[in-house]
């Protein structure tokens, strides 16, 4: 979702660190609001948001300077 969101090929070979490389593309407060919202969403999608899901939603969030109360209000 984030590579066909920031126009990238699917043909592309992949990052050594597709974060580090993905973060910069999102440079607008609505941008990240949205990635964050669909992997919230896709968290869930199978009724488990296990732990590695959340560390990783987290750690996207501390790099956004998306505050803990923010993201609650996306998670709820």
């Amino acid at each position: 979702l984030m590579w066909a969101d920031a126009g990238l090929s699917f043909d592309d070979t992949l990052p050594s660190n597709p974060t580090e490389e993905l973060l910069p593309l999102f440079d607008t407060r609505q941008a990240r609001a949205a990635a964050l919202l669909e992997l919230i969403a896709a968290g869930h999608a199978d009724d488990e948001f296990h732990p590695e899901e959340n560390a990783f939603i987290r750690q996207l969030a501390a790099a956004w300077d998306v505050s803990e109360a923010e993201l609650a209000r996306y998670e709820s």
